[in-house]
């Protein structure tokens, strides 16, 4: 039987990055105006979207053959080089009344994105990447203070390597998972959901 000193030192280190994540507020911010993106390219998009599709498939069943096969990775590529003009802010506040440094940026930050819509689609990154660390910049934020960061073209995941495409018109919800350090600590911060609206023209 645990002795009750040492329960109370494992209690006391399990709060930590609870105190820690009470001391920091992620706010997720989309655009307020309709994203209007040309119907043509919402149309490639979602050919594009499914080349990839076939090719996770494939990855399976293994029954394209080499030309078929290159010819869906170069559409598949299309997507995910898709300028949407999607831009989301999210912003960290620090609610403590003391400061908090966080590390930002590297392979210690990821960025998990979550979307709804009616041609919601996500591209996980496949591909190979370098297997060094990527340090990030400690970060300090001052109590009551907050900083902002935006994420562009609805990427997420490490390196913000993966993206979503969105490829019909529509109203979109869309919520961000922050995973960071803080304290020495692992953190995640969760947004609420936050909406935007896709018109073709």
């Amino acid at each position: 039987m645990k002795s009750p000193c040492i329960l109370s030192l494992v209690s006391i280190l399990l709060s930590l990055p609870l105190m820690a994540l009470e001391g920091l507020k992620l706010e997720l911010m989309a655009p307020d105006e309709p994203v209007v993106i040309e119907e043509s390219k919402l149309e490639a998009i979602a050919m594009a979207d499914a080349a990839d599709e076939a090719l996770q498939k494939d990855m399976v069943d293994k029954k394209l053959d080499p030309a078929d096969r290159a010819r869906l990775l170069e559409m598949s590529r299309a997507a995910q080089k898709a300028e949407l003009g999607i831009e989301l802010t999210y912003r960290i506040t620090n609610t403590s009344e003391e400061a908090i440094t966080i590390i930002h940026g590297g392979d210690a930050t990821i960025n998990e994105l979550e979307l709804e819509g009616p041609g919601a689609h996500k591209l996980p990154f496949t591909g190979m990447m370098t297997m060094e660390f990527r340090m990030g910049k400690p970060l300090t934020i001052e109590p009551g203070a907050s900083k902002e960061f935006t994420i562009e073209e609805l990427r997420y995941g490490k390196r913000e390597l993966s993206r979503w495409v969105v490829t019909k018109p529509g109203e979109y919800e869309v919520q961000l998972t922050h995973k960071t350090k803080a304290g020495g600590k692992q953190v995640e911060l969760v947004s609420k959901v936050a909406k935007f609206t896709v018109k073709a023209k």
